[in-house]
């Protein structure tokens, strides 16, 4: 990944950590990790979370090989508990809100993107008896544009 992907997914990271009930949202995200991690080994005091899991970049270069366009996908792994799952449910909808809000609120990723898209949303997994966790997942779009100066003289 470039240094502008990177760039993006510590914003992300950053913006979805204000997601709290303070800031006029209807949940308290306890934890937002960045990278592949097991649901075993989030702590319930840390849920809660998310995970955010930079994806596959495809690309596209634009006029005279000047630039690259990319669209980087970035999965979003959410997981609440709780002892009954209606309202895990009902938690983790409300919280795919709250994601949309907080990352629509700047499309451009301080700078770093031209706009950020919500792809998908996948069904919720069953609520698990020995963890009484629940999941769901999203993705969303990056799209941001590398650009080639040529070198000074």
């Amino acid at each position: 990944m470039s240094g502008n992907a990177w760039n993006i997914i510590d914003n992300i990271r950053t913006t979805l950590e204000d997601i709290k009930v303070s800031n006029g949202y209807t949940t308290d995200v306890a934890k937002v990790y960045v990278g592949k991690k097991d649901k075993y080994e989030i702590p319930q005091t840390e849920l809660p979370a998310i995970i955010v899991i930079p994806g596959s970049e495809d690309s596209e270069e634009m006029i005279g090989n000047m630039a690259t366009d990319y669209g980087m996908i970035v999965t979003l792994d959410i997981f609440m508990a709780g002892s009954i799952p209606e309202a895990i449910l009902q938690g983790l909808l409300n919280l795919i809100e709250d994601i949309k809000r907080v990352l629509f609120n700047d499309l451009t990723r301080g700078g770093e993107a031209y706009n950020t898209d919500h792809t998908k949303t996948y069904k919720p997994k069953n609520w698990q008896l020995e963890t009484k966790q629940a999941s769901i997942r999203c993705e969303f779009t990056i799209y941001y544009r590398q650009i080639y100066l040529p070198p000074s003289p």
